[in-house]
């Protein structure tokens, strides 16, 4: 779908066609295209009331976090979940990826997320359910409707992400993947 700036170009015209209002989400996207890197974009949503334009992007290797100037990301819940997922390991920057939504009903930003891949973050099964459940009790979500050990001896850990919404609720999502045999 072309190279970087091909990349940011087409989704400022794809945010027109989808949103009502893309001033917002193109302010958003000028501090994004000079300092990360696209990698999808998506509408998820059921309705028309609730659907969401999407974008996934890394942090190109000159910017930090902070430096984009996101709304929600200032928020000290994802510093500690950083801080809790990663702790004191290196992972490269591609261990992170960020995403940004917008209603698509109004063009307002509706949520941000991060994920962190689970392969750069070297943990074992038993690990990373102790993060889990840490996050789960510190943001007071709701419990996994399954037995996490069980869960982590089926599955492999993919990516973990911790998402916001304009009303700053928190969200733990939990991606998982086949085990390796």
């Amino acid at each position: 779908w072309g190279d970087g700036s091909q990349r940011w170009m087409r989704t400022h015209r794809w945010l027109d066609e989808v949103l009502p209002a893309s001033s917002a989400a193109h302010e958003i996207l000028g501090r994004l295209a000079s300092r990360s890197v696209l990698v999808s974009v998506g509408v998820e949503g059921a309705t028309p009331g609730n659907a969401r334009a999407k974008l996934y992007w890394r942090l190109d290797g000159t910017a930090a976090l902070h430096d984009l100037g996101l709304p929600l990301f200032d928020s000290a819940a994802i510093s500690e979940f950083l801080s809790e997922v990663i702790e004191d390991r290196r992972i490269p920057r591609a261990g992170i990826v960020g995403s940004i939504s917008f209603r698509v009903a109004s063009g307002s930003v509706s949520d941000v997320k991060l994920d962190v891949c689970g392969h750069c973050v070297r943990r074992t099964p038993t690990d990373w359910m102790q993060v889990i459940e840490r996050c789960i009790a510190r943001h007071e979500l709701t419990r996994l409707p399954v037995e996490c050990p069980t869960l982590l001896e089926t599955a492999e850990l993919a990516f973990i992400g911790f998402g916001l919404d304009t009303d700053r609720t928190p969200r733990l999502n939990i991606y998982l993947k086949r085990s390796r045999p």
